[in-house]
């Protein structure tokens, strides 16, 4: 933060509202269907009661702020996409992209479907989603981005999306998780009108990399790095051996 005019530093910008509807697994808070092993049935809670997640997904109806929804839980997933069914048509979702972070709640076709049909984006986590069913996700046409969580490799996020899914089925090509954390990341934050790809009239954001990591063998990926960083046309980082 700059401290003189309390506004966020250089190129960082808020566009949404993130709210933590329930907790995770780890702390065994994320409402889930059935109870925690070894807990004497306890299953989890909500963050918030279910009239105050009804008001949240109202702001998203008559605001145009974007809602993004933390949540992990099985139950909690089903709870809010029943509350969004309620609410509103599936059209007017569409128009609002709420969007899941994580989707490890996820856990049935019927939920899968749901999240398709009402416009729902899910921000991945490629180290905690690794039992997610992403390929299937993709292949259904749910709009996936990528959010690394404090993990700020990408290439060994694109390691764990290409090869250590849980189910080998679920892992995607390099190509999908490289759109996934570009194109798909861009479109989660109505950004894709001016970055996410590179075209003409886009902004210039891309880098120079130190391999290839479209053939590179999967256990390599996280060692790339790069030699030349451009965002909006403008040098922001060039190796040292460039300036030679």
């Amino acid at each position: 933060w700059n401290n003189e005019k309390l506004q966020p530093a250089h190129r960082t910008y808020i566009s949404a509202v993130k709210y933590l509807i329930d907790g995770t697994p780890l702390d065994q808070t994320a409402l889930m269907t059935t109870p925690y092993p070894n807990r004497n049935n306890w299953d989890g809670r909500l963050d918030f009661p279910e009239d105050t997640i009804k008001q949240i997904l109202k702001e998203a109806l008559i605001t145009n702020r974007q809602v993004m929804l933390h949540i992990v839980g099985d139950s909690t997933t089903r709870i809010v996409l029943n509350l969004m069914k309620q609410m509103a048509s599936e059209d007017r979702w569409k128009q609002k992209r709420v969007r899941i972070e994580h989707g490890v709640g996820i856990t049935t076709q019927g939920l899968a479907n749901d999240v398709k049909d009402l416009g729902i984006i899910i921000d991945h986590t490629p180290q905690y989603g690794k039992g997610s069913s992403l390929r299937k996700w993709i292949n259904m046409g749910i709009p996936i981005a990528v959010g690394p969580d404090a993990l700020i490799n990408p290439y060994l996020n694109i390691m764990f999306m290409t090869s250590q899914q849980d189910d080998s089925g679920q892992n995607i090509s390099r190509e999908q998780a490289v759109i996934a954390y570009t194109k798909g990341s861009a479109y989660a934050e109505f950004a894709e009108k001016y970055k996410g790809t590179l075209m003409p009239g886009m902004l210039a954001d891309l880098a120079v990399l130190s391999q290839d990591i479209f053939t590179v063998p999967a256990q390599q990926l996280p060692a790339t790095q790069s030699l030349l960083t451009i965002v909006d046309g403008k040098i922001e980082y060039q190796h040292q051996f460039l300036t030679r």
